[in-house]
């Protein structure tokens, strides 16, 4: 294959500057990638989502060692984050889950989406993304009939689609390509030069002189999978088109099942090898393909290789320095904590001020403090803690307490992309990837044996649906898992004050911010809606009438309360709270629709406003890398088999072929499957994607 050096003129022309500037480009900023590996296709609430992440640098190819600290995400329906997860990349690999439940009130299309920090410096949709189904919770254990959803809400999507896959398909004629059976050829005529990349690294290149034109013939055996791209730039460097071209996997890049099971039972032990590559990192899963609704989408292949290679990623503009590129997101190489000071007073010094930090975790202890630059800004270097932390933020000016505002530079998650059609819809599952036993004569009778007792279990056990409350039932919902049950909607008000005062702004009354937030709720001309006392001393505070959610009358409950019309004292503004949960189909009055609120204090009648001394003192958490949790099953070795309905009926993020590339998975059937699907995927040592079914 072509080299850079050789493909570049002896003298020095504009055409090898812009080349080469570019590859300095890329040599200094390597972009990363990301892929979740997924247990399922489509999870039912109640679920667990269990996932491995790949995270690849696109200099080298390879597992990245930039960046150790991965961001997941889902997003709701509505375009709510509802989970976060923190994981911590070790050699570019990371695993963990995420519970459906909890926030997780509604059915629908559900969003993950997996970035870094660093990531974040290209553009709003260089991160991983992938659009699933989530059904409601069956109706009786194991009874999975119910796989379908209502139409996609498209409030979801912002006011705006996805560009297409090529930018310039107006002039993309200028560049010509021909594929033959053993090579490529990729031919030019206009412009000043050209280049030739495989994802950033730039292959070859050279200048075209006026009357001639450009040529580089490469064989199709020495080409990288993947996505290739022909560049034509200008005198200045500037992009005139490009094409792109994709080089299919190898075949001889698989993971190889054979399943050594020959007969399959009930809770039965089933027992896989595995054949690929030798020291290849991969994960495995196993579920059952009668419980299956959903076929599917990219494997890593697909994704790192064609979907995550698009034309926005490797910009030749900004690699050419003729785009400006901000690149103010930091590399995340392990635990930090960002922030700024803000004064009171525009006079006061930004510079030199202390920032003192507790940490306070489950059973230790961490202290420190740290001084901010000349723009007031401040980093601090944590040691890999995991869960959730108490923080305290203080500031200080020559030992003693000043008035700062402490922020948080914690929010740079890319905003909320557009979805296409074809991600809010089930995809038919491929019948080709369905492992069939047949059962064996002499097991016939066991298994229908474990069909009665399946069925007794699915008639007896019921799981309680939603149900309609009286106008007078106060006690209801006596606590927030009660309010989880019968809502549609949640709102984290602790996530939303912290985010409001990261930024620095004050704190604003919990319903301006849901009318803000929410949209659909509204305070119409005849009242204010909720209306709090600013101390308890003082007028108590009340809901007054008709605060309405898309037009319908709104019935408010505080900590359990009804505060409508009756007089309570209720914390005033958002950071007293930690949730709100909106039943647009259970109200107490038919037609109504009912707010829950839950302060800190859940007995409104002694509820007392923070004590106004030590102001400055910033009090918010500091969330640590996310501990995985492991995959359980029942050792059926050891007790008979029972009624067992896992769906996903084996996962194991962490698997590797040993020298040999040879791998063996064992694990226990549930009490129903007679069909499977295997999904494993992984990568190499060199770089290599790889799939196994």
């Amino acid at each position: 294959m072509m080299s850079l050096a050789s493909a570049l003129p002896a003298q020095t022309s504009e055409a090898a500057e812009h080349i080469l500037k570019a590859a300095q480009w890329n040599r200094l900023y390597p972009q990363e990638k990301v892929y979740l590996h997924l247990d399922n296709t489509a999870y039912f609430l109640g679920e667990t989502i269990w996932m491995k992440a790949y995270v690849t640098r696109s200099d080298t190819e390879n597992r990245s060692n930039i960046s150790r600290v991965l961001y997941v995400e889902l997003i709701s329906p509505r375009g709510f984050v509802v989970e976060r997860r923190k994981l911590q990349v070790t050699d570019g690999l990371a695993w963990g889950d995420i519970k459906l439940t909890k926030r997780i009130l509604k059915a629908g299309y559900y969003e993950i989406r997996a970035y870094t920090r660093y990531m974040t410096n290209w553009g709003k949709r260089n991160f991983f993304s992938r659009v699933f189904p989530v059904f409601d919770k069956p109706r009786t254990e194991g009874d999975y009939s119910r796989m379908s959803l209502e139409p996609y809400d498209v409030t979801r999507q912002p006011d705006e689609r996805r560009a297409s896959v090529s930018e310039s398909e107006n002039v993309d004629r200028d560049i010509r390509i021909t594929e033959l059976p053993d090579s490529i050829c990729f031919e030019a005529d206009k412009g000043c030069g050209w280049a030739l990349l495989h994802g950033s690294n730039i292959i070859a290149g050279n200048t075209i002189k006026e009357g001639e034109h450009a040529r580089l013939s490469l064989a199709r055996q020495k080409m990288k999978e993947g996505v290739w791209q022909m560049v034509l730039f200008d005198e200045a460097g500037k992009e005139i088109t490009h094409r792109d071209i994709v080089i299919a996997p190898k075949a001889d890049s698989e993971l190889k099942i054979t399943v050594r099971t020959a007969g399959i039972r009930p809770c039965g032990r089933i027992s896989l090898d595995i054949q690929g590559p030798p020291h290849t990192a991969f994960s495995f899963s196993a579920i059952d393909a009668a419980t299956v609704c959903n076929g599917f989408q990219e494997d890593i292949r697909e994704w790192m290789l064609r979907k995550s290679e698009n034309w926005h990623r490797y910009d030749w503009n900004t690699m050419a320095g003729i785009t400006p590129w901000d690149g103010s997101q930091v590399i995340e190489d392990r635990l930090y904590l960002f922030g700024k000071v803000i004064p009171k007073e525009k006079s006061m010094p930004l510079d030199s001020v202390t920032v003192s930090a507790t940490f306070r975790g489950t059973t230790e202890r961490m202290f420190g403090s740290v001084k901010t630059d000349s723009t007031g800004a401040y980093a601090i270097i944590l040691p890999d803690i995991e869960g959730i932390w108490n923080m305290q933020l203080s500031p200080q000016v020559k030992g003693k307490e000043a008035e700062y505002r402490i922020t948080v530079d914690r929010h740079f998650a890319p905003p909320l992309r557009p979805l296409e059609d074809s991600e809010v819809r089930q995809i038919p599952v491929d019948t080709a990837r369905i492992h069939r036993w047949q059962i064996a004569p002499q097991d016939e009778q066991e298994w229908q044996n474990m069909y009665e007792k399946n069925a007794t279990v699915m008639k007896e056990v019921n799981v309680k649906g939603k149900r309609k409350l009286d106008h007078y039932d106060y006690n209801a919902f006596t606590n927030t898992e009660d309010a989880e049950h019968f809502s549609e909607i949640y709102f984290d008000c602790e996530e939303a004050a912290e985010d409001i005062a990261d930024r620095g702004e004050e704190i604003p009354e919990l319903t301006a911010w849901l009318v803000q937030t929410a949209g659909r709720y509204r305070e119409d001309s005849y009242g204010q809606g909720p209306s709090y006392s600013k101390d308890p001393g003082e007028e108590a505070a009340k809901i007054k009438h008709f605060p309405t959610w898309n037009g319908r009358h709104v019935v408010w409950y505080v900590d359990n309360q009804p505060v409508g019309g009756i007089w309570y004292p209720c914390p005033v503004l958002l950071d007293e709270y930690q949730s709100v949960y909106i039943s647009d189909s259970h109200g107490h009055n038919e037609g109504n629709v009912t707010v829950y609120a839950y302060s800190y204090e859940h007995d409104t009648s002694k509820w007392s406003k923070p004590p106004k001394t030590n102001r400055q003192t910033r009090y918010t958490h500091y969330y640590g890398y996310s501990p995985p949790s492991e995959f359980k099953t029942e050792d059926y070795s050891d007790i008979p088999p029972m009624p067992d309905f896992r769906r996903t009926l084996f996962w194991a993020p962490n698997l590797w072929t040993d020298a040999d590339g040879k791998a063996h998975i064992e694990f226990w059937n549930n009490s129903s499957c007679t069909d499977m699907i295997f999904s494993a995927e992984g990568i190499t040592q060199d770089g290599h994607f790889i799939t196994g079914q």
